[in-house]
């Protein structure tokens, strides 16, 4: 992703975040698709905010990863009971080329039980 790019969604994101709640907008989940252990919550706070994410967690227990969700709107990464986030790492995927969405990630987890 060049800079460029990286600017125009960071200003899109700061000019619709204004009064963000968790009540705005919903909790998308992202489980581990083999162990099925929550990885990575999801708070979307603008569901108005005209901006579309993939998001992709990948599993400290088992090495999988989620299934990819398309986020629509503004949002905030939560941990969850077991786990930490370590990296984001952002994709150029055939999603984002295509314009599908405007950004690819890919958010690797760490087990949470161990860090305290």
């Amino acid at each position: 992703m060049d800079q460029e790019f990286k600017n125009e969604l960071r200003d899109k994101v700061s000019e619709e975040k204004s009064g963000l709640s968790v009540e705005d907008g919903k909790h998308v989940l992202l489980s581990c698709s083999n162990c099925k252990m929550d990885l990575i919550d999801i708070w979307i706070t603008t569901p108005e905010a005209k901006i579309k994410f993939k998001m992709r967690a990948g599993c400290a227990f088992c090495g999988d990863t989620s299934f990819s969700q398309v986020i629509e709107g503004g949002f905030h990464l939560g941990i969850t009971e077991n786990t930490k986030i370590s990296e984001i790492n952002t994709l150029d995927d055939e999603d984002v080329q295509s314009g599908e969405v405007d950004a690819s990630y890919m958010i690797m987890t760490v087990d949470g039980r161990k860090i305290k």
